[in-house]
C-alpha cells in the first residue's frame, strides 16, 4: 500500500462508521427517541469478568446541551470481540433511567453484564470493547 493510499484508507475507516450512525440517526428522526446533540456517553469497556457471574459496568452520561432531556434507555453491545471469544458469549442488559437530567449535569447508570457460564478460557479476564448508546428525548 503506498503512503497516499494509507490515509485515504484511515479516513474510510473512520468514516463508514460515522455515516452508518448518521443514517440510522436520521431513519430515527421520526421517532420521539433520539441522542440529542452534547449529549456525552462515557464507560465503553469491560474487563475481569469471571463465566456465571453478574457484574455492571458503569456508564456516565452527561446533558452538554442547554435544555433538560429525559433518558429514555441506555444499552451497549461487544463492538470487536477478542480473539478466541465470540461476543455472544457476553450478555449485556439494559437501563431506563427515570427522571429528567439537567443542563451541565451527569447521570451515572449501571448497565448488568455477564460472561456465560460456558465461555472459553479465551474470555476469561479479556476487556471487551462495547458500544455504548443512550437515547433521550427533550
Amino acid at each position: 500500500m503506498t503512503r497516499t493510499a494509507r490515509p485515504a484508507r484511515l479516513a474510510a475507516i473512520v468514516l463508514v462508521p460515522v455515516l452508518l450512525l448518521a443514517a440510522v440517526a436520521a431513519g430515527a428522526a421520526g421517532t420521539h427517541e433520539r441522542r440529542p446533540a452534547g449529549l456525552a456517553v462515557q464507560g465503553s469497556s469491560v474487563s475481569g469478568l469471571v463465566p456465571g457471574r453478574a457484574d455492571r459496568l458503569t456508564v456516565t452520561i452527561r446533558n452538554k446541551t442547554r435544555k433538560p432531556v429525559r433518558i429514555t434507555a441506555v444499552t451497549a453491545k461487544v463492538r470487536t470481540a477478542p480473539p478466541g471469544c465470540p461476543a455472544s458469549m457476553l450478555k449485556v442488559g439494559s437501563v431506563k433511567p427515570a427522571g429528567r437530567l439537567r443542563p451541565g449535569r451527569s447521570l451515572a447508570v449501571r448497565l448488568p453484564v455477564q460472561l456465560v457460564r460456558t465461555a472459553p478460557d479465551a474470555c476469561q479476564g479479556v476487556r471487551f470493547p462495547l458500544a455504548v448508546r443512550a437515547s433521550a428525548r427533550r
